[in-house]
């Protein structure tokens, strides 16, 4: 940083540009903070600051003495922005030694005014660089513009800014403590770290929950010192607040808090087992991500699974003209069915499905919240049997392969050649996606001279039907 405890320059051009060439691209692109004297002249030009302070931009300082009450030479007035403490006899400094200094006891007791304020500030500024040298001008601005003291005996507008004061008083213990706050993920995995970033040495942190009621542990000093691991492997619900209190020499000095949120709402996934009856069939609903306020399609008769880290220690309500049956709830999983209906006549299945067909609202509460989150399910009946269930056709030809999903109820299929589907081509040894995208018609072609010999799995999602299969390339 740049310290100017001098005043009553020339205002020149040039001298605006090289501070403004600094404070823009000094310490290569963070920016170097130009602090400035405000200027001893209250008497002669009390609302104009002295240049270079009067220059935008720099942290410009005025003083007060150890009371809180600007200094009768403290000049003030726009752009100053906080004060520091610089009254006559308010501060000791060293000094030269012996006869060569001002005082023989080799401290000087005589040094005061804007500049000596100036000075404190800008070492504020160098204890906050020396924790985090990363620090922009413009984030040590706002530092220590959030951190600085009110002081009582004067008013401050709806910024917080004073013309007596700017700011107000700076604060060494706030800015530091300002750079300090809990480093980690807002959502814990199974095992997640939390640390206090540029905590300073000789410090110990302990690691708490808030409200006392979260049963996930949290281990201490772990994995290093100064750092906790949160271990949520069993996926459990979190609304809470990791708590971090440091002490020193074992006296408490600071608390921070970070809110730890599982997810907003409700979330997990959903599945249904598929199903061949006598005369009905019911396709499978492989896992499927779900929200709270969601709405998805389910049919009677399999088990539908639910799975969700927010339904440990929940309970459930359901609104509806059939509740569920087979309920079980074993900590974040829930599973139930509905009962077996009979399907309608194919002719009339579309229609007949939407008559019969009604929403099951399921309110979940949460563990630590009297609040209530929602899902919906459309409750279809039994799908009637098809000669051949819903499959994905594969042929070749050459070099091209065509995929066509066939075996589709009329609510999936529409018309053939109108079909909207999408279709997505993987290879199951490396993994890489060598086709996807939406698909309108029958069927679709696809190029695979430039592929390598292999297995390739194929999905076609039409409607809510998924259907899978493989095939091999070879040359």
């Amino acid at each position: 940083m740049i310290s100017c405890s001098f005043g009553n320059c020339e205002y020149t051009q040039d001298l605006v540009d090289a501070i403004t060439d600094a404070r823009v691209h000094g310490r290569n692109g963070k920016g170097t903070p130009v602090v400035c004297a405000a200027g001893n002249d209250y008497d002669t030009a009390p609302n104009d600051l002295v240049c270079p302070a009067n220059i935008n931009g720099v942290i410009s300082v005025g003083a007060v003495n150890k009371n809180g009450y600007v200094c009768e030479y403290s000049q003030r007035g726009a752009g100053l922005f906080l004060t520091a403490i610089g009254g006559v006899d308010d501060i000791v400094t060293t000094d030269r030694m012996w006869s060569l200094g001002y005082d023989p006891t080799n401290y000087c007791y005589q040094f005061d005014g804007t500049s000596a304020a100036c000075s404190q500030v800008t070492g504020v500024i160098a204890l906050m660089l020396s924790l985090n040298p990363d620090l922009t001008e413009a984030q040590i601005r706002n530092i220590l513009q959030n951190s600085c003291r009110k002081l009582p005996s004067y008013s401050y507008n709806s910024s917080g800014w004073s013309n007596q004061v700017g700011y107000g008083l700076i604060d060494a213990k706030a800015a530091i403590w300002a750079l300090l706050s809990i480093s980690g993920p807002d959502i814990p995995q199974a095992s997640s770290s939390y640390s206090l970033l540029h905590l300073p040495s000789g410090c110990n942190v302990n690691w708490s929950w808030k409200s006392g009621n979260t049963t996930v542990p949290i281990t201490q000093n772990s994995p290093s010192v100064n750092q906790c691991t949160i271990n949520n492997s069993s996926k459990e619900y979190i609304v809470d607040t990791l708590v971090a209190v440091v002490s020193k020499n074992g006296s408490t000095i600071a608390t921070f808090e970070k809110a730890i949120d599982t997810g907003a709402g409700f979330y997990g996934t959903y599945e249904q087992e598929g199903a061949d009856y006598v005369s009905t069939y019911v396709p499978e609903c492989p896992p499927t991500s779900f929200h709270s306020g969601d709405r998805f399609t389910l049919y009677k008769g399999p088990t539908i699974t639910l799975w969700s880290p927010k339904f440990v220690g929940a309970t459930f309500s359901f609104a509806g003209n059939e509740s569920p049956s087979n309920w079980t709830h074993n900590g974040n999983t829930i599973s139930f069915k509905f009962r077996y209906l009979p399907p309608a006549p194919l002719r009339d299945q579309d229609e007949e499905a939407a008559l019969r067909a009604w929403i099951l609202g399921m309110q979940v509460t949460g563990r630590y919240t009297n609040s209530y989150e929602t899902f919906r399910f459309t409750i279809r009946p039994m799908l009637p049997m098809f000669v051949n269930p819903p499959i994905l056709l594969i042929s070749s030809s050459g070099n091209s392969y065509t995929f066509t999903p066939s075996g589709l109820n009329d609510e999936d299929s529409m018309s053939a050649n109108n079909r909207s589907w999408d279709l997505l081509v993987t290879n199951t040894l490396t993994g890489r996606v060598m086709y996807s995208g939406s698909i309108r018609g029958a069927s679709h072609t696809i190029d695979t001279s430039s592929w390598e010999e292999g297995v390739y799995a194929v999905q076609a999602r039409v409607g809510e039907t998924v259907l899978t299969q493989k095939f091999s390339v070879s040359k």
